[in-house]
């Protein structure tokens, strides 16, 4: 009888672990699935963030290369009605103002002059 009574405890015994254990197998997968859920979710946002990213990049090639060609345009145009290449208008800006600073520098150097001059003359009078 005592037995029976043993066998019986160590059967309660194993069938209370066992469902433990179910139950911790249980909890564990679905925290896994909870997970995999979770990076499946990150995995699908990532995703969305690359397309507009990459459609993003597409949209500033394309304004990129609209800018360029209408950079050319324009240069081509203002060559055009200038008559000359940017080239030879920056050395015309170049010479024009080369020719300017003499000007003013020359305009400078005669009002000193004249300064000089008149502060001679007041300095020689008052002797």
């Amino acid at each position: 009888m005592e037995a029976k009574e043993d066998i019986h405890k160590l059967r309660n015994e194993l069938e209370r672990e066992t469902k433990e254990r179910r139950s911790e197998l249980q909890r564990l997968e679905r925290r896994l699935m909870q997970k995999e859920e979770n990076l499946d979710r990150k995995v699908d946002s990532l995703e969305k963030k690359e397309e507009i990213i990459s459609h993003k990049e597409a949209e500033l090639d394309k304004s990129q290369e609209i800018i360029n060609t209408l950079y050319a345009k324009q240069l081509a145009e203002l060559e055009r009605l200038s008559g000359l290449t940017s080239e030879e208008a920056r050395n015309l800006l170049l010479a024009n103002a080369r020719e300017e600073i003499k000007l003013e520098t020359a305009m400078m150097i005669k009002e000193l002059e004249q300064k000089k001059r008149l502060t001679k003359r007041h300095v020689t009078s008052s002797l």
